[in-house]
């Protein structure tokens, strides 16, 4: 699904199924991603600044240079192949898949 650079700012996108969804430059600050399916989007210069990611899947997610600045992974599931932005540091978990605790 191509939806680069689409304004999704406040939207509630709970439980939405983003798998391989291509949302590079896309502005999604302060959205409502809870229990969202993020598998394998691409989200590389996204704005997801004080968006709620808890309980979603990110395994093999692209973050490239998102901003996450204020957002929440509260229970988000993600693995060793999720890219994160440069300095940015995940709570870590066990070997595999890990489960965010903020």
């Amino acid at each position: 699904m191509d939806l680069r650079r689409k304004a999704f700012s406040g939207a509630n996108l709970e439980a939405a199924d983003l798998t391989e969804a291509d949302l590079r430059g896309a502005t999604l600050a302060s959205a409502n991603l809870r229990n969202a399916f993020l598998t394998g989007a691409r989200l590389d210069d996204a704005d997801l600044d004080d968006a709620r990611l808890d309980g979603t899947y990110l395994i093999a997610t692209d973050f490239g240079s998102a901003r996450l600045a204020g957002a929440t992974f509260d229970g988000a599931t993600w693995d060793q192949a999720t890219t994160w932005p440069p300095g940015f540091n995940p709570p870590k978990g066990d070997v595999g898949l890990w489960h965010g605790r903020r």
